[in-house]
């Protein structure tokens, strides 16, 4: 930098140059600080300029329009690059606003490159997109609002994992709350302007931490299903399996309340009894031959004599199950207590049976 007095000065006036503005072939040092606020300085070797705060000096930028620009310092309102791309340096590795409001813009946005992470103190309005190549985006304050109107298309959030070398090589999204005092964790699927669509999964953190769905806003209220961190399930109204089984290896199928029942939709009424495993028939000279695919050679069968139907005073014979023959059919019949090898041909009761597998 020179300082020597220029040969157009004269009684003490400095010569035409662009106002508060030293040219230098370096970038000011901390020494330099014997400006006045607002001074501007410009490195010609680096091609980059900056402006003197009172205490330290701030980098204004450097490049060409359309270049990569380098910006560091708070930003009360907008940074708006022109064209190309907005390069995060220096050791914080970030933008930060502070402004009220502090808002980052791209008016054509490319791709922020940033070593470290992304915070958002405030509000960052993206254009087109906004791609982070390494490090995350950390939200210190506020949400991640997703809201789009897409006419016949999905609006989705999407986490993928595209290695395929390592099982551990995972995807997956977490939700957490701060410990054992605070609210819940959820996750909320509703349909906007039906309130009794609604329906919540979470862990009720007041609740020994059971996951529950629950028809509601909140964890914990309405709860339609519940999961202990035992294992135990329980269902508010009832569990349908519509195409497999609901298997208690080891435990009980327990009906602990007055008035509990097993109730079957689909009973027999005839001795075709197609695939059911309940039925209820009437014997035709003491026999009847049940039709029914569910039986098998180990099932066990349970017979009642429902009425004598029209017996009448004729004798009733003892019931018992004849000839098994595994997922066609089973015989029932009613033989004469003094002779076990005699059908009892007057019995003609109605007979209800249930197979056990």
């Amino acid at each position: 930098m020179s300082n020597a007095r220029s040969s157009r000065q004269y009684l003490g006036v400095r010569a035409i140059q662009p106002p508060d503005l030293t040219i230098a072939d370096r970038a000011p040092a901390a020494t330099d600080i014997a400006f006045l606020r607002g001074q501007l300085w410009l490195d010609k070797t680096n091609d980059a300029s900056y402006q003197f705060s009172g205490t330290s000096w701030i980098t204004l930028g450097s490049g060409t329009v359309g270049a990569v620009v380098s910006l560091t310092g708070d930003a009360g309102g907008a940074i708006v690059p022109v064209g190309g791309n907005m390069d995060v340096l220096g050791t914080a590795n970030e933008i930060e606003t502070t402004g009220t409001p502090g808002t980052i813009t791209w008016s054509l946005p490319s791709t922020l490159i940033a070593p470290g992470s992304f915070e958002a103190t405030s509000t960052v309005l993206v254009g087109t997109g906004l791609t982070v190549t390494t490090g995350g985006i950390l939200v210190s304050g506020g949400d991640i609002v997703l809201s789009k109107s897409a006419a016949a298309a999905d609006v989705a959030i999407e986490v993928t994992n595209s290695d395929n070398t390592s099982g551990a090589s995972r995807a997956g999204v977490e939700i957490a709350t701060g410990g054992a005092s605070s609210g819940d964790p959820y996750l909320r699927f509703e349909i906007s302007g039906v309130g009794a669509s609604t329906m919540t999964l979470g862990l009720d953190n007041s609740a020994s931490d059971l996951f529950v769905i629950s028809n509601s806003t909140a964890v914990g209220t309405s709860n339609a299903l519940t999961l202990t961190q035992a294992g135990a399930l329980t269902a508010t109204t009832s569990i349908t399996a519509t195409l497999g089984a609901i298997t208690a290896t080891n435990g009980n199928v327990v009906l602990g309340t007055a008035g509990n029942k097993i109730m079957s939709t689909s009973t027999a009424t005839t001795t075709a009894a197609g695939a059911n495993s309940f039925g209820k028939v009437t014997l035709v000279g003491g026999t009847a031959t049940i039709a029914t695919t569910s039986v098998t050679a180990g099932s066990i069968i349970m017979l009642t004599r429902h009425t004598v139907g029209a017996t009448g005073a004729a004798a009733l014979g003892m019931l018992t199950i004849g000839t098994v023959t595994a997922g066609v059919s089973f015989i029932i019949n009613a033989w004469k207590t003094a002779d076990a090898t005699d059908l009892a041909i007057t019995d003609v009761s109605n007979i209800s049976w249930m197979i056990i597998n």
